[in-house]
């Protein structure tokens, strides 16, 4: 009777081991995919958008629904008389962008630049080159955002805003258009940046 008890005993203990051999714990990095670091209700292991802000509404992918996107608001800069230098007044709308692509890594965002019909077309093709490069600067070298994430499209006065050439089409055809998309080219935001003084 006591050699069947020893018996039994040993067989159980061989099985307890067999089992927990058979269901290891689960590895650091796997523990750290099924939490959920910025509190969206969507896994790390599933999350494009792994910082989004708190209370965002957002969709399977982690990600800002269109509604969130949305309250970004369209940025004005204003430009001196043939300048591309954006004035200091104007930085803090630029940082809030830059801000919104550092939380949402899955988005790009494409500048082009224009200018006024004033002017010759080599002037204001070089003119709108350095005005879209102006702001990509900032967002590279002040806020950290990756260069490959912002694409300059220099356009001169071929796509003008407003048809003309006098003070009030001018002012808003001097600018940069951004647009923010994501990886599928999807259209998320625009913002425009202007100049306002006569001339280019």
């Amino acid at each position: 009777m006591v050699r069947h008890s020893v018996v039994l005993l040993c067989t159980l203990l061989i099985c307890g081991c067999a089992s927990l051999e058979e269901h290891p714990p689960l590895a650091t990095n796997q523990v750290a995919d099924l939490k959920d670091q910025d509190s969206d209700g969507v896994i790390n292991a599933r999350d494009n958008c792994p910082n989004t802000p708190l209370g965002s509404v957002v969709d399977n992918d982690g990600c800002p629904t269109q509604s969130e996107q949305d309250k970004i608001q369209d940025l004005h800069v204003l430009f001196e008389h043939d300048k591309s230098v954006v004035r200091e007044e104007y930085l803090a709308g630029i940082e809030k962008t830059a801000k919104f692509m550092q939380s949402h890594i899955d988005l790009t965002l494409v500048l082009e630049g224009h200018a006024s019909q004033v002017g010759t077309q080599e002037h204001n093709q070089a003119l709108s080159q350095r005005r879209a490069a102006a702001v990509k600067d900032i967002m590279v070298r002040q806020h950290g955002i990756v260069a490959s994430r912002v694409i300059i499209k220099p356009l001169a006065a071929s796509n003008p805003a407003i048809e003309g050439h006098n003070e009030q089409a001018d002012a808003v055809n001097r600018r940069v258009v951004g647009s923010l998309a994501a990886t599928s080219s999807e259209l998320v935001k625009k913002w425009t940046i202007y100049s306002v003084e006569q001339g280019f």
